[in-house]
């Protein structure tokens, strides 16, 4: 292993999210992770017409599909899919071109970040000034100390005053089923359509899967993840089991109420 390549941050939490249920997407997600530049930087690319050298921002990459699936040892097809997947979910960005694509990380400073992690550790607040584009804005300043000033703006100072801090999700009973599916996520709306799930088994499925959590008193921290879940693990056993289940697009999912 070559340490030499430096590493990226990965959050705990990612074991709660949809990407880590899939180990193919999560393969996929972390090879995007690796890929993405640390800083700004001009790479030359070999097109048609010659060279060109393309300006890459911290966080973006250069994707090939057949070169990316070579490296991580599957099926172009596949790789195609899951990207598409990671930008549906909101993971990442695409722009193509005639002979490449750009990916850029959505959400890279957040995470690949190691302050953001320690203000969360410390119980301190997390710098969210943002630029138009979605970044952390660069403002340092010292934190608060008893009797001492505030100290002015300096080189490798962290600035703690203009911070807030994500509040943890408390764990809850399953909300009513016609509020929970009116408040749907675009995540849980992609899934529904990928799966081609229509309101009526959406419904269906959210009620076992709140019926099964209630009856065996547990309370989730986000339903809606759960619920996701659920989705999934029921497609798997009908599969395992040569059942076949209603996935059926109703007039409502065509319109986009799911």
């Amino acid at each position: 292993m070559d340490l030499s390549r430096g590493c990226i941050l990965l959050a705990r939490s990612i074991d709660e999210s949809d990407i880590f249920q899939n180990e193919k997407w999560l393969k996929v997600w972390i090879w995007c992770l690796v890929q993405a530049g640390h800083k700004d930087k001009n790479v030359p690319v070999t097109t048609g017409r010659g060279e060109s050298v393309v300006k890459l921002k911290r966080g973006q990459f250069i994707y090939g599909r057949k070169s990316a699936a070579k490296k991580m040892k599957l099926p172009p097809s596949t790789v195609r899919n899951i990207m598409l997947k990671l930008k549906n979910l909101g993971n990442l960005d695409m722009q193509e071109d005639t002979h490449f694509s750009i990916v850029t990380i959505c959400n890279y400073d957040d995470y690949q970040v190691m302050d953001n992690y320690l203000g969360h550790h410390e119980g301190q607040a997390k710098d969210t000034q943002r630029t138009g584009k979605g970044h952390p804005k660069d403002t340092t300043n010292t934190p608060n100390t008893p009797n001492t000033p505030n100290t002015p703006n300096t080189p490798n100072t962290i600035n703690n005053t203009n911070r807030i801090i994500k509040a943890k999700k408390q764990k809850s009973d399953p909300p009513e089923i016609e509020t929970f599916i009116s408040s749907i996520s675009e995540t849980t709306k992609n899934l529904c359509r990928t799966e081609n799930i229509g309101q009526l088994k959406f419904k269906q499925l959210a009620e076992s899967c709140f019926d099964h959590f209630k009856g065996k008193g547990e309370k989730k921290a986000d339903w809606e993840a759960t619920v996701r879940n659920w989705i999934r693990n029921d497609k798997k056993f009908n599969q395992k089991t040569d059942k076949t289940s209603d996935y059926s697009i109703s007039d409502d999912f065509m319109n986009g109420v799911i």
